[in-house]
């Protein structure tokens, strides 16, 4: 250092400043590197995922709706509804793969997305087998309508006839014995009505509060119904009436069945909400897993945002304080230095001017001499 020149030793000064300040730029510019690579994941990768998992949620608790809006009233509205739901989850599955395929960080979202894949597949068809479930309960009301119909019209018919009957036999004085017979065929004709009446509203309760198992209720009746109709059957004499009995009883027996295919539909039917409820349960389990982490994730990554930047900005304070401090210090070396010199320039120079005075002085007094002598 003190063999250095003047020169060098101010070159030193402002290389070590430079040093310092280009070490602190390059910190800076790390740091403001990596904030802007976190920020570019939370705007292009955490919270689209968190974004993306409520939008398919929303997706799916639409499409639920409508499909048990479908299911309680197979109403064909309900079913589009449910369909333009689908292809509205298959859209937001899309970009949510794409998203994931587009940021390898978002290994969570991939793997929810493979577990979602077999699930909406699942429930799709859950709601083919509700079509096909509520077109059969369909028909079968209406095998159900029918057939009551032709049963209340004929057991109506016989019941005028017998009526018919009684009232002639009463007006041409009949025994006893026969009236009472009619009686009896009357008594057990109004049972049978009402036993089938009985079904029906078992039916029509059933359906109306959602309760296939109320059905069985109606289904007890039909064993009273077949032993009255073996009693009227005994009792009957004419032919037409015992034929049209038969009848009656044949639709009696296809309402019975119509009655069993209705409740078993209705039973599977109330199967195939409970799946779709439980399969949208999971789906909405592997959303919230999703949209939990892409939170976190976002959560985490902007503290650590923060942290960095006031890790460098406390960073760059302490910097230029030391830089500062350096500075004054390298300055005060350099200016203690350089004084040390020219004070010994300086006093080297005077040294020389004495010297050079006194030799001056000399050359003065010699040529004084010398002038003297040439005089003499």
């Amino acid at each position: 250092m003190k063999k250095m020149t003047i020169g060098k030793k101010i070159a030193l000064g402002f290389a070590v400043l430079i040093l310092i300040a280009a070490s602190l730029g390059g910190m800076a510019i790390f740091n403001m590197k990596s904030v802007q690579f976190m920020s570019l994941k939370l705007a292009e990768g955490y919270v689209p995922e968190s974004q993306i998992a409520a939008d398919l949620e929303n997706a799916i608790a639409t499409t639920q709706l409508a499909a048990r809006s479908y299911g309680l009233t197979a109403d064909n509205a309900y079913l589009e509804a449910t369909r333009k739901g689908l292809e509205n989850v298959h859209k937001q599955q899309q970009i949510a793969q794409k998203l994931a395929d587009a940021h390898p960080e978002l290994s969570k979202l991939r793997s929810d997305l493979k577990d979602f894949e077999p699930l909406l597949q699942n429930y799709e068809g859950l709601i083919n087998q509700t079509e096909a479930q509520n077109k059969d309960i369909a028909t079968t009301r209406e095998k159900l309508n029918s057939t009551a119909a032709d049963f209340i019209t004929k057991i109506d018919t016989l019941i005028a006839a017998q009526k018919t009957r009684l009232d002639s036999e009463i007006k041409n004085f009949v025994e006893a014995p026969k009236l009472q017979e009619r009686v009896d065929k009357l008594v057990l004709a109004n049972q049978i009505r009402g036993a089938a009446n009985a079904g029906r509203i078992a039916v029509f309760k059933a359906q109306a509060l959602r309760e296939p198992k109320l059905i069985e209720e109606g289904l007890k009746t039909f064993e009273a119904m077949d032993k009255q109709f073996d009693e009227l059957l005994a009792l009957l004499k004419v032919p037409t009436d015992i034929a049209e009995l038969n009848q009656i009883k044949t639709d009696a027996h296809a309402y019975r069945e119509a009655m069993v295919a209705i409740m078993n539909d209705n039973v599977s039917l109330a199967e195939l909400a409970a799946k779709r409820l439980a399969i949208a349960e999971q789906v909405s389990a592997l959303i919230d897993d999703t949209q939990a982490t892409g939170m976190k994730r976002t959560v985490d990554s902007a503290n650590l945002s923060a942290q960095k930047l006031t890790a460098a900005s406390l960073t760059m304070i302490i910097g230029l304080i030391g830089a500062l401090v350096v500075g004054v210090v390298v300055a005060f070396l350099i200016i203690q230095n350089s004084n040390k010199v020219l004070t010994a320039v300086a006093n080297g120079l005077n040294e020389g001017a004495s010297q050079v005075s006194a030799a001056a002085g000399q050359v003065s007094s010699a040529s004084q001499t010398l002038a003297e002598g040439a005089s003499e």
